[in-house]
């Protein structure tokens, strides 16, 4: 009878130890940095163009450092990390590899500075839609967050009721 249990037992065994396994890579890749984003807007290409830009506010409200790798959206054929830098007096508009957020660190995309290029946007993206933007980090873990499309030329309402 010994003889009949063993197997199974070794299978049984097998089998915990597997799904164990699966469970950890399953934990580890699913948990995301503790960051929060805000303030995401991506503002509309310029008539004639496809490229455009997403602003947002990044805080990450962790322990631990945070390492942004890159970015993914559907609305556009390319989502790239960009910095502007000061070279030799001129602006310049570089993609960057990855960033790190240390603990507590906030983080303004914005002109001028950090920002989302995007490369080849959907020409049917108006204003006011709301767009779906995926944050990845070095570590395999991935952030969602919604940005809403402008338009620099949207106006604000500056009619006064008096």
């Amino acid at each position: 009878m010994s003889l009949f249990i063993a197997p199974r037992l070794t299978r049984l065994v097998r089998s915990l130890f597997a799904s164990c396994l699966l469970l950890a890579v399953a934990a580890q890749t699913s948990a995301a940095p503790a960051l929060k984003v805000s303030d995401a807007t991506l503002q509309l290409p310029i008539p004639g163009t496809h490229n455009s830009a997403v602003y947002l506010r990044l805080v990450n409200t962790g322990s631990e450092p945070a390492t942004l790798v890159g970015v993914t959206t559907t609305i556009a054929e390319k989502a790239q990390l960009h910095s502007h830098t000061n070279i030799d007096g001129m602006m310049r508009m570089r993609p960057v590899d990855s960033l790190t957020i240390a603990p507590g660190e906030t983080v303004v995309f914005e002109s001028g500075g950090y920002h989302i290029m995007l490369l080849g946007v959907q020409p049917s993206l108006a204003s006011g839609d709301t767009v779906e933007l995926t944050l990845k980090f070095d570590d395999g873990s991935t952030t969602s967050a919604m940005a809403r499309a402008v338009s620099r030329y949207d106006r604000a309402d500056h009619s006064h009721h008096h």
